[in-house]
């Protein structure tokens, strides 16, 4: 999440062009992501499992998500095709990554393999 942040502050100009919401909000994206990142580095050099911690970990993936395709189906951002398949398609691994996070802290929890 943080390398995705720092392509997209370090690319925001081109990105925003070619997926369409611009500069500043490729910049923003980016910006959270590497904060995101930086949070899950965090979380996960902890020397023991905090569920609570991984919990708001998966439940910040789901949010991405949410917010994704809320974006995209309110057309609140002006994105061009690739720009409209890229949303789609990002949250495919962030999908994946917050139900990874989200079965673990329920183990860590409930002490075995969640049902």
């Amino acid at each position: 999440m943080a390398v995705v942040g720092l392509v997209y502050l370090a690319a925001a100009a081109p990105l925003g062009r070619v997926l369409g919401p611009g500069t500043s909000v490729v910049a923003a994206v980016g910006a959270g992501m590497l904060a995101g990142g930086g949070a899950v580095g965090l979380v996960a050099r902890s020397p023991y499992v905090r569920p609570g911690a991984v919990g708001a970990v998966a439940a910040c993936g789901f949010g991405w998500i949410a917010l994704s395709l809320a974006v995209l189906a309110s057309g609140l951002l002006e994105l061009t095709a690739m720009g409209r398949a890229w949303t789609v398609v990002q949250t495919v691994p962030m999908g994946v990554f917050a139900v990874l996070q989200a079965r673990a802290a329920a183990t860590v929890i409930g002490g075995g393999s969640p049902a």
